[in-house]
């Protein structure tokens, strides 16, 4: 079944002291995502790619249009089973430690201890953030590994689809190695993955498909077989 499908969304904010004021934030944006794809999502600051997100996870109704994940309404907790989050911010307990959050945040999804320490210590090792870091309090860690930490989180899941927003965003050149590394190998498990990112040349490497957005509305698609740099093309639709 199709992980993610959006047919003429819409979503509109009422703005100012006496609500006189609209902003279109989604503007009948269709789109699908198909099993094993990834998709990028990408736009200037404005262009609506949070308020996308918030829809597609169910924290917010649209004002028109249909959303689906895995052909359930994303506001059920049923159609949410199969997917994980990574915020570009985790919200993570500073005070205890890497391992003592992967636990919690592992039981909350009704996972046995067993199978969150096997799973967790698989992709903590992947992303290098195993012993002894993962030990100390995640008020000592850097936003790469609180990055990578939130990643882990998600991927104990075993997720069908995976949404990220920003993975990237001011994290050091290994870091963000880490995590393409990390995201490759999870598509060539079959993995579903939305990303929303600014780092261009790093998304470049993983998509199948970039979805570009503005105020609000689709301005185009590209895709690898097109060749040539995503960052041009990008600033190419923008500035024309």
């Amino acid at each position: 079944m199709t992980p993610i499908s959006v047919e003429q969304l819409c979503k509109t904010y009422v703005t100012g002291l006496n609500a006189r004021q609209t902003v279109r934030a989604v503007d009948n944006i269709s789109f699908t995502v198909s099993d094993g794809q990834t998709y990028v999502l990408v736009g200037p600051n404005g262009a609506g790619k949070t308020s996308l997100i918030r829809l597609l996870l169910g924290l917010m109704r649209p004002d028109k249009g249909k959303i689906t994940l895995y052909g359930e309404n994303p506001g059920i907790p049923k159609a949410r089973q199969r997917v994980a989050y990574v915020p570009e911010t985790p919200a993570l307990y500073p005070w205890a430690s890497g391992d003592e959050n992967i636990l919690y945040f592992g039981r909350l999804k009704g996972l046995a201890a067993e199978a969150i320490r096997e799973r967790s210590n698989h992709w903590l090792r992947r992303m290098h953030l195993d012993e002894p870091r993962q030990k100390n309090a995640v008020s000592t860690y850097s936003k790469g590994m609180r990055q990578k930490l939130a990643l882990t989180i998600a991927l104990i899941q075993n997720p069908g689809l995976l949404i990220l927003d920003e993975p990237f965003s001011g994290l050091d050149p290994l870091s963000r190695r880490d995590i393409i590394d990390v995201l490759k190998e999870l598509q060539g498990g079959g993995t579903s993955m939305f990303i929303c990112s600014h780092i261009l040349s790093d998304v470049q490497q993983l998509a199948h498909a970039v979805h570009l957005l503005n105020l609000g509305k689709t301005v185009d698609y590209w895709n690898p077989t097109q060749g040539g740099s995503l960052e041009d093309w990008y600033i190419g639709k923008l500035r024309t």
